[in-house]
């Protein structure tokens, strides 16, 4: 498994840009993104394969549209990860507290076709352990512990 992407929204109504590193707060998120601090939301994943469901048919879509992933990764099987799962990656670690997106029924591509699939691909999450990742650092999923803490 593998980090492929980094993006940091810096200001709301501008796009992600992408980043050669990105630092990762304990109870905030990413330094620097405009939605650090949403509690069990402070980092949105999305696997490479989810870039399949952002065809040209499907540019009005909400997914396609509005949501730009801050880290895209690379071999992480979202919908068989369960909340709870903590992954290291670089110095940081990170905890799945939800795993999959909601579809919005007012989107377009959900009124002509359904769940688009790209809600399968991706997951949010918070920070356990803060640190600094890049583009190509491993993850790797953390053992469950029990109570102790990683």
């Amino acid at each position: 498994m593998e980090l492929v992407e980094l993006r940091i929204k810096r200001v709301r109504g501008i796009p992600a840009e992408a980043a050669d590193e990105a630092v990762l707060v304990e109870g905030f998120g990413i330094e620097g993104d405009v939605f650090g601090g949403k509690a069990e939301r402070e980092i949105s994943l999305f696997d490479e394969s989810s870039r399949l469901y952002r065809y040209e048919e499907r540019k009005d879509g909400f997914c396609t549209v509005r949501f730009a992933e801050n880290l895209l990764t690379r071999g992480i099987d979202y919908p068989s990860t369960s909340c709870g799962t903590r992954l290291a990656i670089g110095d940081a670690i990170i905890e799945i507290t939800k795993s999959g997106k909601e579809c919005h029924p007012e989107c377009p591509v959900f009124k002509r076709e359904g769940n688009c699939g790209m809600h399968l691909h991706g997951a949010y999450s918070k920070v356990i352990r803060g640190g600094t990742v890049h583009p190509g650092d491993q993850i790797k999923v953390i053992p469950d512990m029990g109570d102790e803490k990683a």
